[in-house]
């Protein structure tokens, strides 16, 4: 799919993620492959914290684990278009319900991929396949049958997304935050748009899933929800082999932050992690043990 720029709007900035910081991979070998199961297998080697000195600058969280697969899809090319297709593709978004008034009105969700134009600059394309319905954004809880939807706070990334998107012709009109215009080789016209729209995020876009706990008292520990400050720690990491054979190894997965020390100072935390194969078979869940970020300093 092609597709030409028709009208230039400005454009906004466009807000990044924040994904790995630092990533490497140790792979283990032998000349007789050991038997191991097609679902991968981790467990829990060691876990780091390094204090990088200087304004503006991340800190970082080093997570190793060991995996064992027994048929060595671990790992998503980022270069290969396919893992950003369906069912890898980044986000969920959801359409309105025409002719609606009575609430609760449903709403649709549909997915994404991405596309580029005759420029090769890439775009998240709405999957709307013909589904009837408008893009869902904060604007819609403002009309008839969908105040129930979840309330939109600036710098929040649990329910909306502010991160561009194009939108066919139909899902749109002129009410919402058009910032370009395109048409593809069959004349059809698309929107980009960039405004908070309700949003979901794809499990199966990561294959490495890591949730912080934080110890708050009589609580016990309490997950830590990064995605009020618009971070996340599930990330990707690369191929890991482009043979079907068993694989062994260690995972080294490093995650910046600049406000580490200020928001966890002396609490005591854990992660949980798990890791997806390219099958989508989930390994087993695996906890470090509890820390502080002093306990687990380096230089």
């Amino acid at each position: 799919m092609y597709l030409v720029r028709v009208q230039k709007y400005s454009m906004k900035g466009i807000k990044g993620l924040i994904l790995l910081s630092l990533l490497s991979i140790v792979i283990g070998s032998c000349f007789d492959p050991p038997e191991y199961n097609d679902i991968p297998e981790i467990t829990f080697d060691k876990i780091l914290f390094k204090e990088v000195p200087g304004a503006g600058t991340n800190d970082s969280l080093i997570l190793y684990i060991d995996f064992k697969d027994g048929d060595g899809d671990l790992g998503l090319d980022q270069d290969d278009p396919f893992y950003s297709q369906d069912p890898y593709h980044s986000s969920f978004y959801f359409l309105t319900t025409p002719g609606c008034s009575v609430s609760p009105c449903d709403t649709t969700k549909v997915s994404t991929r991405l596309v580029y134009d005759t420029e090769d600059v890439p775009y998240v394309l709405l999957n709307t396949n013909g589904v009837p319905g408008k893009l869902v954004t904060n604007k819609t809880r403002n009309q008839t049958g969908y105040n129930y939807l979840p309330t939109y706070t600036t710098n929040n990334c649990e329910f909306y997304s502010d991160d561009r998107i194009l939108v066919p012709e139909a899902a749109a009109d002129a009410s919402y935050n058009i910032i370009d215009t395109l048409v593809d080789q069959a004349k059809n016209k698309y929107f980009v748009i960039q405004e908070p729209m309700l949003y979901k995020k794809n499990p199966n876009h990561y294959n490495i899933e890591v949730k912080f706990f934080v110890h708050e008292g009589n609580s016990g520990f309490v997950e830590y929800n990064w995605a009020k400050f618009c971070y996340e720690y599930d990330g990707r990491f690369p191929l890991l082999s482009s043979q079907s054979n068993a694989l062994e190894g260690t995972l080294r997965y490093g995650m910046g932050n600049p406000s580490y020390l200020a928001l966890f100072s002396v609490k005591t935390l854990r992660l949980e992690i798990r890791i997806k194969d390219r099958a989508l078979n989930v390994s087993n869940k695996i906890s470090t043990p509890q820390f502080t970020l002093d306990g687990i300093r380096v230089q």
